[in-house]
């Protein structure tokens, strides 16, 4: 019976955690303007990695443009 608890509870705290969504926000600049911040930095990680020769898996490239999008101001917050 303890099994079947802690399997639901489990269960539970993971239905839960997949029902929260993340958004880009900053203090100075519109959502709109996220899109134009998110192609730049996108295009500088790829140059830098093109220049570099360096090739980049997708979750590499998707870190990199994430700290550049922090860098530029703009933060990840959990809804």
């Amino acid at each position: 019976m303890l099994d079947r608890r802690w399997l639901l509870l489990v269960m539970g705290a993971f239905a839960l955690s997949s029902c929260s969504s993340t958004e880009w926000v900053h203090r100075h600049k519109k959502q709109e303007e996220f899109l134009i911040d998110y192609n730049k930095c996108d295009k500088e990680v790829m140059e830098r990695s093109n220049t570099t020769m360096i090739t980049l898996g997708d979750y590499q490239q998707n870190v990199q443009v994430e700290q550049c999008l922090q860098k530029e101001g703009w933060r990840k917050i959990r809804r």
